[in-house]
């Protein structure tokens, strides 16, 4: 039982470290530009190939 108590403080330790580096990374890099998937996510500006009609 203590290994899966260990386990899971763990993973929440390491989404929570995550996530406050995210929050440093946005305040003191604020023109970092955001993950963003699939639609609207590539540099093509002439429309989606992948996904067409969701532009």
């Amino acid at each position: 039982m203590l290994d899966y108590l260990l386990a899971i403080i763990s993973l929440v330790a390491i989404c929570s470290a995550w996530a406050l580096f995210q929050i440093w990374i946005k305040k003191y890099n604020p023109n970092t530009v955001a993950f963003k998937s699939k639609c609207s996510g590539c540099s093509n500006a002439s429309g989606c190939t992948t996904n067409p009609g969701s532009n």
